[in-house]
């Protein structure tokens, strides 16, 4: 299986979505037990809730795409209601019809630095609120991709009126 890596902003929104749902350490320990059969005190500690539910999802990556899949999951149906919790679910759930593609600049791209090509694959994840969307590798003038079915082709509609340009900043 291969390993879903997502991107930090994601994560962030993650946990404030956890922290929405679940105020107290009382309650996401109860909604631990419950719903993962799992004890929050072994998978996580902390000073303040913020530190306990980043130690939750950190234990929760370490497992892998089955066990954040599970957390967001079941989140979403235990808070149906929290508005935050629904909003993460929405954005992970687009990580579950994910493609390779690529994008074909009019230079060669083996110049462009890793760092260059990363940063820029993250401010379109962000802009595309697609957690799943990274970089593969570079080859003359493509960019191989893997992201959701749905932001390559809102990514392809930006690129046609020219709003996702300047985030990439090489013309393709």
């Amino acid at each position: 299986m291969e390993t879903l890596q997502l991107h930090g902003w994601f994560y962030k929104q993650l946990q404030e979505a956890l922290i929405s749902a679940f105020p107290t350490a009382v309650s996401l320990e109860q909604f631990v037990s419950f719903n993962l059969n799992q004890n929050l005190n072994e998978l996580a500690g902390g000073e303040n809730l913020s530190d306990i539910v980043y130690q939750l999802m950190e234990s929760q990556k370490a497992c892998g795409e089955v066990c954040i899949k599970r957390l967001v999951d079941e989140a979403s149906q235990y808070r149906e209601y929290n508005q935050q919790v629904q909003a993460v679910k929405k954005i992970f759930d687009k990580t579950l019809d994910k493609v390779e593609y690529s994008l074909e600049f009019d230079n060669p791209v083996d110049e462009i630095e890793d760092f260059k090509v990363k940063y820029s694959i993250e401010e379109l994840s962000k802009n595309l609120e697609d957690p799943c969307l990274n970089y593969i590798k570079k080859d003359g003038t493509k960019i191989y991709l893997i992201g959701s079915k749905e932001a390559l082709e809102t990514f392809k509609m930006g690129l046609h009126l020219g709003e996702l340009q300047e985030i990439v900043g090489y013309p393709i």
